[in-house]
């Protein structure tokens, strides 16, 4: 009388379980930097039209098993690293460009310098 053993291989089950958990905690992370992004963008009463808070938004990539949070409006870098001095890499002179002849007519904003430029 001999003894059978017979195995099953259940990595499979465990392999698709473990990955269902990762995806949910990237989302869980995604929600939560894109809740963080908007309540910085709209900290201090500050909200403006409302087009970059509304364009935040986050992507999970499963392929990398990464998460990324961020905006497509243009203007969204100048937001999050400033410009001029203020800026991420600082020019050093703190002026700005004025060009004349532009739809503005101004030439002096409270608390700017500008060079004027003649645009062509």
């Amino acid at each position: 009388m001999g003894i059978e053993v017979k195995l099953t291989d259940n990595s499979g089950l465990y392999l698709n379980a473990f990955q269902s958990q990762i995806e949910a905690a990237l989302e869980a992370v995604g929600q939560q930097a894109e809740t963080h992004a908007k309540q910085n963008l709209t900290k201090d009463g500050k909200r403006g039209s409302g087009n970059l808070v509304n364009s935040v938004a986050h992507e999970v990539r499963i392929s990398e098993d990464a998460v990324y949070v961020g905006s497509n409006v243009e203007y969204a870098k100048y937001v999050e690293y400033g410009t001029g001095k203020y800026g991420e890499n600082p020019t050093g002179d703190g002026w700005w460009v004025y060009v004349t002849g532009s739809s503005s007519g101004k030439n002096t904003v409270r608390g700017k310098r500008y060079a004027e430029e003649k645009s062509c």
